[in-house]
């Protein structure tokens, strides 16, 4: 069996983030690895690209422009649980991608996160199911709505193994998954949510079993910049931890910062 391709998806924000790791893995994995980044067209000349990055616009996905508009309609709604139509939609992204890119099979990450060159190595020829400790039970909620049985531990890891074979088709067709999202998210008042990685894991993990991660997720403190990291200090970092996420754009604060060192100085997943 081939190892598996690597799909970054990334969106605006986090596409410096989605380039370093690209760099990063051409750097550190196999020279045939094959590495594929989606990000919206509009990106297009935003960046350079390591040599042998395939890159893919996420409006060629099928049922983009559908899925797109059907989430845009239901955005004052999802906006009540303090949820965006373009957090559903890069779901949906990872979900359609990997059916359309990968068919049999891929390691899918979030742009923002950046996974060890060592961790990848392994995962690409013995696929296992990545854990965390934490527990989302509105995640849990919506996976035994669809007659999925969810693991006890979480797979939100910020990536993760898919095989789409495995996933119910309506979830990765633009229409099933709206309907999902109308009527179990939004018709459950917030106690049911969608996770593609929550869902994928659970289908995947009784046959592959699983691996838990140590994560940093808010690598981004460490550093008031507000830049990407280089790449020297990313693979310091990659020696400490499984995986880092650098989210720019989340909430700062002066106790989040001192907290995030101090546990970064003693090496706790956080």
């Amino acid at each position: 069996m081939p190892a598996l391709p690597i799909i970054i998806s990334s969106g605006p924000a986090s596409l410096p983030v989605a380039i370093a790791a690209a760099d990063y893995y051409a750097a550190h994995l196999d020279q045939g690895t094959r590495l594929i980044l989606m990000r919206p067209r509009r990106c297009r000349g935003d960046h350079a690209a390591p040599a042998g990055l395939t890159i893919v616009d996420d409006e060629d996905v099928p049922d983009y422009a559908g899925v797109r508009a059907g989430l845009d309609a239901m955005g004052d709604r999802l906006g009540r649980f303090g949820r965006s139509p373009i957090w559903y939609l890069q779901q949906y992204l990872k979900l359609a991608g990997a059916r359309h890119l990968a068919p049999d099979g891929a390691i899918v990450t979030d742009g923002d996160t950046i996974f060890s060159a060592a961790l990848l190595r392994a995962l690409r020829i013995e696929p296992k199911i990545l854990t965390t400790n934490e527990t989302f039970e509105n995640y849990n909620h919506l996976a035994r709505a669809l007659g999925i049985v969810p693991l006890q531990r979480s797979c939100v890891a910020n990536g993760n193994v898919f095989y789409p074979a495995m996933m119910p088709a309506a979830i990765m067709d633009g229409d099933g998954f709206l309907d999902i999202i109308e009527r179990l998210v939004l018709g459950s008042e917030g106690a049911r949510d969608f996770s593609e990685y929550q869902l994928m894991g659970s289908l995947v993990a009784p046959g592959t079993g699983t691996l838990p991660v140590r994560m940093f997720r808010r690598f981004d403190l460490l550093d008031a910049s507000g830049t990407v990291p280089s790449a020297s200090v990313i693979e310091r970092a990659l020696r400490r931890y499984d995986a880092i996420a650098i989210e720019h754009g989340h909430r700062r604060s002066a106790s989040r910062t001192w907290a995030a060192h101090l546990l970064y100085a003693i090496r706790y997943s956080w």
